[in-house]
């Protein structure tokens, strides 16, 4: 029997589902091809093979999304260039315990958060094409992935300083030129193939919730040339499906940092692999001294350097199934690049934190995967992005083993304070295993009531620091054990009815200030129940199968000492399945699932 709680503010239950808008609301916008002056030419060759420049009318577009609300329907239509029936979910990257900093001279400040701009969804009566969309008032990006096709929309000024705000160039994958500049790490042996693609590996959906927790810097270079935090988000939505669609897997950003002063302390225009310091090695030793309060699972430091030799980006290889900090990338932002080219760039070197080599098979061809070390050299027509059969192993091992596993199903909301007083919106956070420190305040706003919702499939525990409460007006807040909310592609995962539990009950939980963690999840034959408690104690553990019946009763208690305790569960002649750990704590029960291969 899975145990499932709830917390309601009685005074405040108030359900938001009449702020929905239904995606009925849909407007026509023309996308008006229009050519281009001799100096634009000129300078989008540098760039592009061939491209198509529209004129859009962004205002429009940005207006009708922001009044439909959470669902919406765009059409653009370019004639017989295009036309993009578009379904749009709002599509929160950020979490929400999220916030920004920015550090000048007179010290760091924090940013104020900017309204959702992330959209996610599909092409209508097409619900296997990706959609992604940036949409903000000044300027829109997007990404659509049909038919085996991949097509970008971005705005012209990106690339010619001077040009009108209303013109955007729209490319398929494959008429960008190949990038000057590679990844600086070890290839592959040239015997294993790396055939396959996306059709064949597309991932099933994955057992647990996997969140990809991501905090990101920006340097003094980088913030020179105009590079925002914005930026970098409206680069990760573009990413996330090349995790989502293969692996289930989504990402989340934490926090993120930029350097408005000369003075941040990156000094090296090596990425790495040099003598002496490098950048990678720079930002993972500042990060790990300073900012091991920032809870997350891979850190990127965005570069406006012009690295020495023709690296863009590099990474610790196989840092993210591994017991030591070595889940570093450094990424070399390009005003040139497309947005296609930074999307590649961006998961290539996320791809080797996840243990990816570099793939040599099928590089030289006219469609080569991801992690070819020259980012884009091969591709020549019609291309999507896909990982080869050699990395796809590589990203499933490492998400599905040990420390892996582990780093994806955990999560921590210890930023003090989540409010939806802001805008009245709601904030929804899933994953495994949820560990709440925060205050969370919900309240009214002229968008209507705010909720707060944490969606835990296994565990979630209320640890000290934690409470809820009304700003104003009325609101919700539920904490439960349920399925994952997970929405990548116009589709969102309902909660499951949640059994509410005695307010005596939640407060023991925070009180007791015990975690327990069961890694790896799923395993084979034996897995590690971590334990951690603030004093001496006992534990057992106990399984019972989905029915709720006892499928295995260890006779033995472990002697706990306060801090972190290692349990061995071993018991190979447990049948393949999924079943519910239940963890007694001198009579306090923790309950977790999980799933026995």
């Amino acid at each position: 029997m899975k145990k499932k709680c709830i917390l309601y503010l009685h005074s405040v239950a108030v359900l938001l589902l009449c702020t929905v808008s239904s995606v009925n609301a849909q407007k026509l916008f023309t996308a008006v091809p229009v050519n281009t002056t001799a100096a634009e030419s000129a300078i989008l060759r540098n760039t592009f093979r061939k491209q198509t420049i529209v004129q859009l009318d962004l205002p429009a577009i940005y207006n009708h999304v922001q009044n439909a609300g959470k669902s919406s329907n765009i059409i653009i239509d370019a004639g017989n260039l295009f036309k993009w029936d578009v379904l749009l979910e709002q599509h929160e990257l950020r979490s929400a315990d999220y916030f920004a900093e920015r550090t000048t001279a007179k010290g760091t400040a924090q940013l104020q958060r900017e309204a959702l701009f992330t959209y996610a969804g599909a092409l209508k009566g097409n619900d296997r094409a990706l959609v992604r969309f940036n949409i903000r008032r000044q300027q829109m990006s997007g990404n659509v992935l049909y038919n085996g096709k991949s097509m970008y929309i971005e705005p012209l000024k990106k690339f010619v300083a001077a040009a009108p705000a209303d013109r955007y160039v729209v490319y398929y994958a494959g008429d960008v030129k190949p990038v000057k500049g590679n990844c600086n790490q070890a290839g592959t042996p040239a015997s294993v193939a790396v055939e396959q693609k996306a059709a064949s590996l597309e991932a099933a959906p994955a057992p647990d919730c996997r969140i990809i927790e991501i905090a990101t810097d920006s340097d003094w270079e980088n913030y020179v040339q105009g590079v925002t935090s914005t930026d970098i988000i409206e680069n990760l939505n573009f990413v996330e499906p090349l995790y989502a669609t293969y692996f289930g897997a989504q990402i989340v950003i934490k926090y993120q940092h930029e350097w408005a002063t000369p003075l941040d302390p990156f000094t090296s225009i090596y990425a790495c692999n040099n003598a002496g310091s490098t950048r990678l090695s720079e930002f993972a030793d500042y990060w790990r001294n300073n900012y091991a309060w920032v809870k997350r699972d891979i850190s990127l430091l965005y570069s406006g350097v012009d690295f020495d030799g023709s690296t863009i980006g590099c990474a610790y290889l196989g840092g993210f199934n591994s017991a030591s900090d070595l889940c570093y990338a450094v990424i070399q932002w390009i005003g040139s690049h497309s947005d296609e080219t930074r999307e590649v760039l961006v998961a290539h070197e996320v791809g080797h934190i996840f243990n990816c080599a570099h793939d040599e098979i099928g590089c030289s061809s006219t469609d080569g995967p991801i992690m070819c070390s020259s980012i884009n050299v091969a591709c020549t027509d019609n291309c999507t992005p896909y990982w080869s059969a050699l990395s796809f192993s590589a990203i499933t091992t490492s998400m599905t083993q040990s420390y892996g596993s582990a780093r994806l199903r955990k999560r921590d909301f210890f930023y003090p304070v989540n409010s939806t007083l802001a805008f009245g919106l709601p904030y929804v956070a899933s994953g495994n295993d949820i560990f709440i420190t925060s205050e969370n305040i919900v309240g009214s706003s002229l968008l209507g009531d705010g909720s707060i919702l944490y969606s835990a499939t296994d565990n979630l525990t209320l640890l000290p620091g934690f409470s809820a409460s009304v700003g104003n007006g009325t609101g919700k807040f539920i904490a439960f054990i349920g399925s994952c909310v997970f929405n990548t592609q116009n589709k969102q995962s309902q909660p499951q009815t949640a059994l509410a539990t005695t307010p005596e009950a939640v407060q023991q939980k925070a009180v007791a200030n015990n975690i327990v963690y069961i890694y790896p999840n799923p395993f084979n034959a034996q897995t590690q129940v971590n334990i951690t408690v603030a004093k001496a104690a006992t534990a057992s553990i106990t399984v019972y199968d989905v029915n709720g019946k006892i499928a295995d009763n260890p006779p033995r208690r472990s002697t706990l000492i306060p801090g972190s305790n290692m349990v061995t569960y071993n018991n190979a002649t447990l049948k393949p399945g999924v079943y519910l750990f239940v963890v007694d704590i001198d009579g306090q029960r923790y309950t977790q699932r999980v799933v026995k291969m």
